[in-house]
């Protein structure tokens, strides 16, 4: 394949996952990343052959197909198909990133790497707040007001999100693919870096993301091979978590450790929404009553509950196909963990999932779903290469590159 073709190809997908961590959410008008879609396209259009995973791509169609159907029998207005029209944007860049990411494993390591490095930059900043370009920062990134985190006297963390939780729950994400690398390729760096990502989220204090990082980090320290120095690292990596937890003013993130959840405001908080959800389930139990939020300015406009949301908005039946969404990767990547190249990543992403969906969106998140479908696509990418892999196929493309 042409080397120039695949480095533009790698940079327009580079650029996607750069827009969808970074750019502000104050840019109404459009997501940077749809401008670099088309291209990208264009280009795998342009090659030889397109890779085809059957398994996830089958489920997000049928997500979409669901989606629309019930967005045309509750005759919704036309502006809000937008948001159905998502599902389409993670079919194609699952698609493209499938195509590409094996390519280049370490480009896409070394970005990972200094992706977390920058978060932790801007999250520095807006603690510090040095001749107020923390607060710059934050003005930049979010809509929201500084007080709105302030809980419990201490601070929250957005980072570069709209929020405190999509920005652990990003870093939950990150966590994930240092956790699969030191899996399989054993590089000390690895465990800095999920030391680091710990801490981000630790000063995020989400507590959604904590929970979502303590049982990737569970699953995957389950399937290591234990040897004397691994275990003094990762004993390491609880000790700088505990400490922090101590010294740092994280009085928000400390009530999931010292109370019980039905004593926790923000969680009991929640229960009238889902409350209405479920009253708007009835309408429709079969197919729901389609995307609503919108009627939810009561409840800050916020569901806070990915699972109650799609039960509600596309009835029983898009919550199967939902459910099969994010249990997929484990039921099909399971046998190749031990083997192929960040399969365990496609099985620790969906344990976190699972539990943020809980109070929290993921896949129905368009940033938080993007970045989530771009490190799926690299789990599969190697799993995709076994020749006893029968869930792929491959479609021709135009064939109009011509090998270098």
């Amino acid at each position: 394949m042409n080397k120039l073709y695949t480095h533009v190809l790698i940079i327009c997908v580079l650029l996607c996952v750069i827009f969808v961590m970074f750019t502000p959410a104050t840019i109404t008008f459009t997501r940077l990343e749809n401008f670099m879609l088309p291209i990208a396209l264009l280009l795998l259009a342009l090659a030889k052959g397109i890779r085809i995973e059957l398994c996830i791509l089958s489920g997000l169609v049928a997500f979409f197909v669901i989606s629309l159907v019930t967005f045309l029998i509750n005759d919704l207005p036309m502006g809000l198909v937008s948001y159905e029209i998502r599902t389409v944007k993670y079919i194609l860049f699952f698609v493209i990133a499938l195509n590409i990411v094996n390519k280049y494993p370490r480009l896409i390591d070394l970005f990972l790497k200094s992706a977390v490095v920058l978060i932790g930059c801007i999250m520095a900043l807006e603690i510090v707040n040095p001749v107020g370009i923390g607060d710059e920062l934050f003005d930049f990134f979010t809509h929201r007001q500084s007080y709105e985190f302030l809980q419990k006297g201490s601070l929250r963390i957005i980072g570069a999100m709209v929020n405190p939780n999509d920005n652990g729950v990003i870093l939950v994400c990150l966590s994930a693919y240092f956790m699969s690398a030191y899996y399989y390729f054993r590089n000390k760096v690895d465990v800095l870096f999920i030391a680091l990502c710990a801490l981000l989220i630790i000063l995020a204090q989400s507590r959604t993301a904590m929970v979502a990082f303590l049982a990737v980090g569970i699953v995957f320290l389950v399937h290591l091979k234990m040897t004397k120095r691994t275990a003094i690292g990762f004993a390491a990596v609880v000790f700088l978590g505990v400490v922090s937890l101590y010294f740092l003013d994280t009085n928000y993130l400390m009530e999931i450790f010292t109370k019980n959840p039905m004593n926790i405001g923000e969680f009991t908080g929640r229960f009238p929404a889902w409350e209405f959800m479920m009253a708007e389930w009835n309408n429709n139990k079969i197919l729901g009553v389609g995307h609503f939020v919108h009627k939810m300015d009561a409840f800050r406009n916020a569901p806070d509950s990915e699972y109650i949301y799609v039960l509600a908005s596309k009835g029983i039946v898009g919550f199967i196909i939902y459910l099969s969404l994010l249990l997929t990767p484990v039921v099909v990547l399971w046998k190749y963990r031990k083997d192929e190249p960040h399969a365990m990543l496609g099985i620790l992403l969906p344990v976190a999932f699972t539990l943020v969906a809980v109070t929290n969106f993921t896949i129905l998140n368009v940033r938080i779903a993007m970045f989530y479908y771009f490190l799926l696509a690299l789990s599969f990418s190697g799993v995709m290469t076994n020749k006893n892999y029968k869930m792929s196929t491959s479609f021709r493309g135009l064939n109009l590159i011509k090998e270098s």
